[in-house]
């Protein structure tokens, strides 16, 4: 099965944020195949790599990380690094696929995995978020559907700086996987994420 890896992320304003997520890992900007920002304002894109603006608008944060994940997965990038601008302070996670783990020894922290769980209600969406997860998460980060029924801690959270928070949670050894979801509207997405 083709993998994916949150390999590090870090806070701050949005150059930092980028910088820090690639020296926390080890990685060198000329190693990324492109950045992906929501919001403003955006960073500099490092060394001349492709940079791809996204607005701010619900579900989008998911929808970019699943978007990395699969091409990640499909081998169509090596390393990328997704960020978003929120008021003031920004957020940024560096994925990676297998291949990157192999070529740059960059030890990942944890396996993501985008879920498909389609529906056209939050109470539908649970429902098959909870046939399609392996187990039950240890950690969740929800928002815009009713998690009760879960059976996991809940923090709030669908955007960057939420991911970032949860996969810190997981790191500090708080718990071995956890889940990222989100509904609006019609529709939603989530990604299983578990501690390496």
């Amino acid at each position: 099965m083709p993998e994916a890896y949150l390999f590090s992320f870090a806070s701050g304003e949005p150059a930092q944020a980028l910088a820090q997520a690639l020296s926390g890992a080890g990685a060198r900007a000329n190693w990324l195949d492109e950045v992906h920002w929501l919001g403003l304002p955006l960073p500099a894109a490092p060394g001349g790599k492709p940079l791809f603006a996204w607005p701010d608008a619900p579900l989008l944060p998911l929808f970019c990380l699943q978007a990395a994940l699969r091409m990640l997965q499909s081998g169509a990038a090596d390393l990328i690094a997704l960020g978003q601008s929120a008021t003031g302070e920004a957020a940024a996670l560096l994925l990676g696929s297998p291949a990157a783990v192999g070529r740059w020894n960059l030890p990942p922290l944890a396996r993501l995995e985008p879920l498909r769980a389609g529906a056209g209600s939050p109470e539908g969406f649970r429902a098959a978020l909870q046939a399609a997860l392996p187990h039950p998460p240890a950690l969740a980060a929800c928002s815009g559907f009713p998690s009760a029924g879960l059976g996991v801690e809940n923090t709030p959270g669908e955007d960057i700086a939420g991911v970032c928070a949860l996969a810190h949670r997981l790191a500090e050894g708080r718990a071995p996987d956890g889940l990222l979801a989100g509904f609006a509207g019609q529709g939603g997405l989530a990604i299983w994420i578990e501690r390496v």
